[in-house]
């Protein structure tokens, strides 16, 4: 039997095609063989691996034109507290201090030089630094940090004073406000010890309110308590009589019954009222009642004076308008024209308008 060309042909590509899938199938394997193991043991070999390589962070590259991240600023400390220098003693830290100023006029170095000035002094006397604005201010530098414990300034009396500290120069804290004084007029002292210590090394003192007419005459500080603290004050001499009369309180009361006595007579300038009399009952009583009035009000002033007693607005104002014998005097000066006034309206007729006036005019 003959076999046909073709059957030859297709037995040898059978062939072929058996060898290579023989190949293709053992390649595979043996390319694989030196490959890890899977599942539970690639995992156990990628963990140990893992645990014996240096656990390192990759660096980041920064990409072109990129801006760089800023570092990182230390983390910032509190300032340490300031450490008090020795204190001297009871000695005013002030006296010699270096003084710098602003919007004052007058001697600079009266301000601190440890001399009181007398009390009542005028408040722009040469014994004071005046400043001129509520923006002026001394500063006194003590060149070391302390503690205060006392201060006392003698300024102008119906102004307060604000006392700053500052360790640094730059920030400053409040420490204490002087008051205002009504004891008298002028230059007066005024003092506190500091229930708490205020740190300093530079001192400065400014106006506050009042009526913007600010000076300074003394300015100290303790960083211990003197044993006598205030120190004694300088007191004008004791007046008496006449000099101790209350200049303002008096000339206050003698301008009011001058101008009322003024009316009287301008009324009685003309013709018909020269000879006119006040017959009226009610008017005659009323003119009297006013001065007596007046009498007793100045008087009381002046006994709550003396006795400093009555209501705090009555003590106060008799305190600051006028002074005990300055008072009593007031009162006797229109207690002598009720006088006078009450013998006139005892006419029948009543006063002449003339002649009421003149009286007053007279007595004053």
């Amino acid at each position: 039997m003959v076999v046909p060309e073709i059957s030859r042909r297709g037995v040898r590509s059978a062939a072929l095609v058996c060898v290579l899938a023989v190949l293709s199938a053992i390649a595979p394997a043996a390319l694989h063989a030196d490959a890890p193991p899977q599942g539970n043991g690639r995992v156990a070999k990628r963990d140990e691996a893992a645990e014996q390589a240096p656990a390192t962070r990759p660096k980041s590259v920064p990409l072109p034109g990129a801006t760089p991240a800023p570092a990182k600023a230390p983390a910032a400390t509190s300032p340490a507290a300031p450490i008090a220098a020795p204190c001297p003693g009871p000695n005013n830290l002030l006296r010699g201090a270096s003084l710098s100023a602003a919007g004052v006029t007058g001697l600079q170095l009266r301000s601190h030089d440890g001399v009181l000035a007398m009390e009542g002094t005028f408040w722009s006397a040469p014994d004071a630094v005046v400043l001129t604005s509520p923006e002026s201010y001394l500063l006194l530098d003590l060149g070391s940090v302390f503690e205060l414990r006392a201060l006392l300034v003698q300024a102008d009396n119906n102004d307060p004073y604000l006392l700053e500290a500052s360790v640094d120069g730059t920030t400053y804290q409040p420490v204490w406000t002087f008051p205002t004084t009504e004891i008298g007029q002028g230059l007066r002292t005024r003092s506190v010890v500091l229930t708490k210590p205020a740190m300093a090394r530079f001192v400065r003192l400014q106006g506050r309110s009042g009526d913007k007419f600010y000076s300074v005459s003394e300015l100290q500080a303790f960083c211990q308590v003197p044993k006598l603290f205030p120190p004694a004050l300088i007191l004008p001499p004791t007046k008496y009589l006449w000099d101790d009369i209350d200049n303002d309180g008096m000339v206050k009361v003698k301008a009011g019954l001058a101008i009322f006595a003024s009316c009287l007579l301008l009324l009685a300038c003309f013709r018909r009222l020269s000879q006119a009399r006040i017959r009226s009952v009610f008017a005659r009583i009323l003119i009297l009642g006013v001065f007596v009035l007046a009498t007793a009000i100045t008087a009381g002033l002046g006994y709550s004076s003396l006795r400093s007693a009555g209501p705090p607005a009555l003590l106060h104002f008799a305190k600051t308008a006028g002074t005990t014998p300055g008072w009593f005097f007031d009162a006797g000066v229109l207690g002598l024209c009720a006088l006078a006034l009450f013998l006139l309206m005892l006419r029948a007729g009543g006063p002449r308008i003339f002649d009421t006036a003149l009286s007053v005019v007279g007595v004053v």
